[in-house]
């Protein structure tokens, strides 16, 4: 067998060192590659999941006040204007919907509720809050998220709907 000749193994030792740097950088940038497609994957998922979670909500929310306006029709044709008048059908529809709680307010802002499990609350002051003096406007009103003041450790939002009297007039919300 033939020797190679000093300069021979030099080349194929710089030759063998060229291939193991180019497969290296290849390597490295094949990974950098990835990751930045996975990172860019993995932000498109999450723009993605939030864009659903926020389609749901705002479905959730929808059908919350189309529940309170059905409510709010069926007190204006049988002409309530105070909780103790259907506080058995609220407890009732209650217990079948998402809301802790539901109830009247007048247009001064004096409110009754009626919880899921039938406690009921009387004369609470709303008429600071601003879902409230949006619905005595006559419009659909969502509150922010906020701390529930009747059960500690539980978050709420508040709706409000206006509810009319025969006459047409905002009676109470």
């Amino acid at each position: 067998m033939r020797e190679l000749s000093q300069g021979k193994k030099q080349q194929h030792m710089y030759l063998a060192i060229l291939l193991f740097a180019c497969f290296l950088v290849g390597g490295i940038l094949f990974l950098w590659h990835m990751m930045s497609q996975n990172e860019s994957d993995s932000l498109q998922y999450l723009d993605n999941a939030a864009l659903h979670q926020e389609i749901s909500v705002d479905r959730q929310i929808q059908g919350d006040f189309q529940t309170l306006h059905a409510v709010a029709i069926a007190m204006e044709e049988l002409g309530v204007s105070e909780l103790s008048q259907v506080e058995e059908m609220m407890q009732k529809i209650n217990e079948s919907s998402s809301f802790r709680y539901m109830g009247i307010a007048t247009v001064e802002g004096q409110l009754d509720l009626v919880e899921i499990g039938g406690e009921r609350h009387f004369g609470l002051d709303v008429s600071q809050e601003v879902f409230f003096q949006k619905a005595v406007a006559g419009k659909d009103a969502i509150s922010a998220t906020r701390q529930d003041p009747l059960a500690e450790g539980n978050y709420i939002n508040c709706y409000g709907v206006p509810l009319l009297n025969a006459s047409g007039s905002r009676e109470a919300t």
